[in-house]
């Protein structure tokens, strides 16, 4: 009977074993296993069980293959080259509430699913950037398209929290995109917009929304988009007061402009050196001479320019004529066919500069004669 108990015993502590060793251990996201083990048997007419001692287990998440990434893209014209995208739909968390992000003004009705896009650390302010993060990390169910909610911040004091989504099933690249501004006004942390200053080198900084853990950063440099300069082509001096007005080249109309917030209407005509406000309020200054027309759709323009008196556009001055000139901050004025009046075509993001030469006429021609001596007699020089 000692020997039969025994050898029972054996069984199932062997049993038992065996059904400990076969439980699958899965981490996931969890730090702690706590597991138990229940044994039923029959004692003859009665059913006997026992249940084993509660056994923890401390699972470290098994290190990612490689760290996370933030790459930048610009959004691209179909005939510009660059790759497809899919872009989902991207949900911010703003002060508000949580909202789509919704592209708006010069960038409406643009295709995101999928979207022609070129990668590219520059922007100007005003234009969307698209956001990649990949991270085999956060990619923890191979079967299912994943959401990465992140929180972008910038050196200038913004903090915008966007939703990326997944491409694909176990893609690990999780993609969105998000709205730019110029820098003034000041950032509003929490508008759904990235507020970037014209002209600045940032480090873009990706943090995992919640707990604030560093994701990846990447450099993003914004463009200055000043466009352009009307100058006196005898001497290079900017022109206060010129009128340059961008049309559409096919028929000579006004075109639609937007401000730096790619949203908001700006005027397609106005005074070199003068104050003006979009239709959202923003101000802007322009320097004696200066012009820009922050955003406009892909397509075929020409500047018509109104020098004020008495200068004279287009000029007759050859770009090689005026190639020793300078513009006021240093490097040579950017002479172009749009310079003269002619058509140019805008059909990629990065900016465009034109420098517009105009000529002053010269006062009216005195002729006047002298003669080293009043009076001479034959022979005299």
């Amino acid at each position: 009977m000692l020997c039969s108990i025994s050898n029972y015993t054996a069984r199932v502590l062997g049993l038992a074993a065996a059904f400990m060793a076969a439980l699958p251990v899965v981490a996931h996201a969890q730090t702690t296993i706590s597991n138990t083990a229940n044994i039923l048997w029959d004692a003859g007419a009665a059913r006997a069980g026992v249940t084993s001692n509660r056994v923890d287990i401390r699972v470290s998440p098994a290190p990612p293959a490689g760290r996370p990434t933030l790459t930048t893209f610009q959004l691209a014209d179909s005939q510009g080259g660059g790759q497809a995208l899919s872009v989902p739909q991207t949900m911010c968390q703003g002060s508000s509430g949580t909202r789509a992000i919704d592209l708006g003004g010069v960038f409406a009705g643009t295709p995101l699913s999928p979207a022609q896009v070129k990668p590219s650390n520059q922007i100007r302010a005003g234009e969307p950037l698209v956001v990649a993060v990949n991270s085999e990390a956060d990619n923890r169910d191979a079967s299912a398209i994943e959401t990465l909610t992140i929180k972008l911040e910038t050196p200038s004091g913004d903090s915008e929290t966007i939703t990326l989504t997944e491409t694909a099933q176990n893609s690990s690249l999780f993609v969105g995109i998000i709205r730019t501004a110029a820098i003034p006004p000041a950032p509003v942390a929490g508008d759904c917009i990235l507020s970037v200053h014209p002209g600045d080198s940032l480090m873009l900084n990706g943090l995992r929304a919640g707990d604030g853990t560093p994701i990846a950063a990447a450099p993003v440099d914004v463009l200055i988009d000043p466009f352009g300069i009307v100058f006196d082509s005898g001497d290079g001096t900017p022109v206060e007061g010129s009128r340059v007005t961008i049309v559409n080249a096919a028929d000579g109309r006004p075109a639609q402009v937007f401000g730096d917030d790619g949203v908001s209407a700006f005027p397609s005509s106005l005074i070199t050196g003068s104050r003006v406000t979009d239709s959202g309020g923003n101000v802007y200054v322009f320097p004696p001479g200066d012009y820009r027309f922050p955003f406009l759709r892909a397509g075929t323009y020409r500047l018509v320019v109104e020098p004020p008196a008495p200068y004279r556009a287009p000029s007759v001055a050859t770009p090689q004529e005026l190639s020793d000139l300078r513009r006021p901050d240093g490097p040579p004025f950017t002479i172009v066919p749009g310079s003269y009046g002619q058509p140019f075509v805008l059909n990629d993001p990065a900016p465009v500069r034109i420098d517009i030469p105009v000529d002053r006429p010269g006062g009216a021609l005195i002729l006047t004669k002298s003669a080293s001596q009043p009076v001479v007699v034959a022979g005299d020089a």
